[in-house]
């Protein structure tokens, strides 16, 4: 009888051993590893969906960095929201149509919106004080001579296309960059004026009157 209680006691004991051991914490080591790597990838290829309420810092630092920049416009306009100048939303959505988390590195120039002029006259109203301020502006002056104001471009009737409406205030306005209108003015010119004159196509010789 004495014997048996010694073995029941024994196997009790081993038991409680296994039973305790059973219940300890797991070490560091056996512990399930986070696969971060996976995640990382599966965050960098995932697409990125352009909101009005995106955060453009994150992959246009350079744009962003231009409103502390004393020598951009854009430092007179910080506290103006990009989605104020940039409203084109959906010109925005389909930019941003095959950009993943991973492209950080955004374009610098304007491809496929623009910034319209309409955004611009909502708080600077063009009127005569403009034509006034840049009248001696000579930033404008052909291969002939002839000035032209900026603010007061010539209209053209002849052509039948003259009205310069085409001529974004932003052409020439460079707000994320130290350019000045002055070394802008000549680039939207050179698209029709290609002669390197500012009077009308006709007159200029280049084109044929159908008169």
């Amino acid at each position: 009888m004495k014997k048996k209680a010694i073995i029941l006691a024994m196997v009790v004991g081993c038991m409680l051993i296994v039973s305790l051991v059973a219940c300890q914490p797991k070490q560091a080591s056996e512990m399930p590893v986070a696969d971060t790597g996976s995640q990382e990838v599966e965050t960098e290829t995932a697409d990125f969906a352009w909101t009005p309420e995106a955060n453009c810092e994150t992959c246009h630092p350079n744009s962003s960095n231009s409103y502390t920049d004393s020598a951009c416009a854009a430092s007179q306009h910080a506290d103006v929201a990009c989605i104020t100048c940039h409203d084109d939303a959906e010109g925005l959505e389909k930019a941003h149509k095959k950009v993943t988390m991973a492209d950080t590195d955004g374009a610098e120039k304007l491809k496929k919106t623009k910034v319209s002029s309409e955004v611009c006259i909502s708080c600077h109203p063009l009127d005569d004080t403009h034509a006034s301020a840049t009248a001696d502006v000579t930033a404008l002056t052909d291969k002939l001579g002839n000035v032209v104001n900026p603010h007061d471009l010539p209209v053209f009737e002849d052509t039948g296309r003259g009205t310069h409406e085409k001529v974004l205030c932003a052409d020439c306005h460079k707000m994320h960059s130290s350019e000045t209108p002055e070394d802008n003015a000549t680039t939207p010119c050179k698209s029709c004026h290609h002669q390197g004159t500012y009077v009308s196509c006709y007159s200029a010789g280049c084109h044929e009157s159908s008169e």
